[in-house]
Formats: C-alpha cells, structure tokens, sequence
C-alpha cells in the first residue's frame, strides 16, 4: 500500500484538527492506515479503497469541506520522508544550541531557490535545498523563529509550512 504523509499548514486553537477528526476526515474519504502525529497537523495515511494517489488540491478541498475552514497541507510519499530522515542532513549540528527545522514547500510554491541564501550574521544557515524543502538551522540567540518564518512565508507566498527536525523524526519513526 502506498502511503503519504500530510503536514497541515496553520493548525491551533483557533483552527484545531484533533487526530480523531483527521481520521475521520480521511477514511470517509476512503483512506485507510491513518495515524495522526502529534497535536500539530501531521498525518500519516495510505491509499485504501482510493487507488489513486492523492494531489495537494484535491486533499486541501477535503480537509477544508471537513472541518469548514482552510488548512492546506503539503503532501509527501512516505518513502521520500523516510529517506530525508535516513539521510540525516543534521549530522554534527549542535541541537542545544541551535534550531533544526524543513520548510517543506507545497506542490503550486516557487521552488526552492526562490530562498535567498542568508546575509552573514542573519542568524539562520541553510544547509540544504532540496527540490521541495529547505533545510536550515536557527541561532535563537541572533533570530527569532517567527522572524525567519515571515521572510519564508513571503518567498514562497504562504504555499509552505516547516517542521522541527525532532518532528520529522516522529514522523518517520510512525512510519
């Protein structure tokens, strides 16, 4: 069975999407396998009865009919997020002093070298770009994370969302 892993863009109080409401959304959709991970939008799902594989648009639409308000997911195949995880492109950084984190861009966003590289003492490296995410680590001492996210959600006009390293690690361990 095929399987994909949707991370949901703008989930919170004011917009919730509980694991319980995200399986409900999915299998009456006709997905099968469905396994929310953490309280923060992510949700790992497999093809079921649908036989197709599932297109940004189309599971932005139902999520929206479902819970009566946007929040847009960037799709992945599993196997991709596996790999990304396996790869381990954070070998050797200091996680204590500073922030891993994916800005993992949806499927109608510029690419990724719409990303400027980073000023020197911007506080922010990019270690890599990848077709569709960004890799970077944050100096919380030189930027705030909210501060980098404007500047991201500006290059890519808000058809990204980013996850910290250690929640793409909860990822790949469900899967």
């Amino acid at each position: 069975m095929s399987r994909y892993v949707a991370f949901l863009r703008g989930v919170g109080a004011a917009r919730p999407a509980t694991g319980d409401a995200l399986k409900a959304c999915l299998g009456g959709a006709g997905y099968e396998g469905i396994r929310p991970v953490l309280a923060t939008g992510n949700v790992v799902f497999g093809l079921g009865c649908k036989r197709k594989a599932p297109d940004e648009a189309g599971l932005n639409a139902l999520i929206e009919g479902h819970f009566g308000y946007p929040l847009p997911a960037v799709l992945r195949r599993a196997d991709a997020v596996a790999a990304m995880v396996g790869d381990d492109p954070f070998r050797g950084i200091d996680a204590a002093n500073l922030t891993r984190f994916v800005a993992l861009l949806a499927a109608d966003a510029p690419p990724a070298s719409a990303f400027p590289d980073p000023e020197r003492g911007a506080g922010y490296r990019l270690l890599d770009r990848r077709e569709r995410d960004l890799l970077f680590v944050i100096d919380r001492t030189v930027i705030r994370t909210p501060d980098l996210m404007v500047k991201i959600e500006r290059a890519f006009r808000k058809r990204v969302t980013t996850r910290n390293w250690s929640t793409m690690e909860k990822v790949a361990a469900v899967l």
